[in-house]
């Protein structure tokens, strides 16, 4: 299961890199820390019990791309009221956590040092680990490509050509 910089690890120079294809993304940047708000997709995954429909919480965000298109996205981050470049896109990126039938979890965010202590951060990751090691069951039917946000399910051929091999970019 991979934790915050998981997804700054490797990057890719022609294609996409075998751990990236892994992880399911490729961090891109990050914007100033600041508190942004989760949407909960997947309310029965483990871990995100209790949560409800969404939560907000102060982070370092990872902006990522080269989705992977059989990720099972549990939360998504919602960016209409960020601040910053980085966030001026989509509330899509299926960011942490997200997960592909029993190949593990990723969450590419948890980077504050006051977040480890978060009941919030605990549940989802000790959710996670469980359903990796598999201790707990969950559908985790790939939800990224119904996900992506209207203007990108109705680009052109073209363009979804060009991203068959890297999914859908964010910035």
């Amino acid at each position: 299961m991979g934790i915050h910089a998981c997804t700054d690890s490797f990057h890719s120079k022609d294609g996409i890199d075998p751990y990236i294809a892994m992880v399911g993304g490729e961090f891109v940047v990050h914007g100033a820390q600041q508190k942004g708000a989760m949407k909960v997709v997947s309310p029965n995954f483990p871990g995100m019990e209790g949560l409800g429909n969404a939560f907000s919480i102060f982070e370092e965000w990872y902006v990522l791309f080269k989705f992977a298109k059989d990720l099972h996205v549990i939360l998504v981050q919602e960016t209409e009221h960020m601040k910053g470049p980085a966030y001026q896109r989509p509330s899509y990126p299926p960011r942490g956590p997200a997960c592909r039938a029993r190949a593990g979890c990723s969450t590419p965010r948890w980077d504050t040092s006051k977040i480890w202590s978060t009941k919030t951060f605990r549940q989802g990751v000790i959710g996670g680990i469980a359903w990796t090691l598999h201790n707990v069951d969950a559908e985790v039917p790939p939800t990224s490509l119904k996900l992506r946000p209207r203007r990108w399910r109705q680009r052109s051929k073209t363009a979804a050509a060009e991203d068959q091999d890297d999914g859908a970019r964010t910035v």
